[in-house]
């Protein structure tokens, strides 16, 4: 007798498999072939309402979104644009009175008081902080 040590796996795989199936094959006996219930055919005009009914939903939506966004302002409004300006948009003529130097007084994160000039130059701003303490310090 053969032991599974002595033996390749493969062959003992095959063996098991092999005893299992049945010896003669049983013949295959087909079922007997079903008949499906006829589907009633569907009227015309039910598919008329239910595409109608998506035209309709369709133009509701769109009517609905054009009349909300004809109620949005195109322009924002003035109270919400006070304040200082952060980028500059070049699309905008630049006016000479938008192009003052004016030192302003401020405070630091550290609590000193420090005068802060905004200088413009070409698309930009040059930020100046000059703490009022630093003649006392030299």
């Amino acid at each position: 007798m053969k032991t599974l040590h002595s033996r390749n796996l493969d062959d003992v795989l095959r063996d098991f498999y092999r005893s299992e199936m049945p010896a003669p094959w049983p013949v295959l006996e087909a079922p007997a072939p079903a008949t499906l219930p006829l589907k009633k055919p569907q009227h015309m005009r039910f598919r008329a309402v239910s595409r109608l009914a998506l035209a309709a939903t369709v133009a509701f939506l769109l009517i609905g979104y054009l009349a909300f966004a004809s109620l949005s302002p195109e322009h924002p409004r003035p109270g919400l644009n006070e304040g200082p300006i952060i980028g500059n948009n070049p699309s905008v003529p630049k006016r000479k009175a938008d192009i003052r130097v004016v030192p302003e007084d401020v405070r630091t994160p550290a609590g000193r008081e420090a005068k802060m000039l905004m200088e413009p130059i070409d698309g930009g701003f040059i930020i100046n902080l000059r703490d009022r303490d630093m003649k006392d310090r030299r």
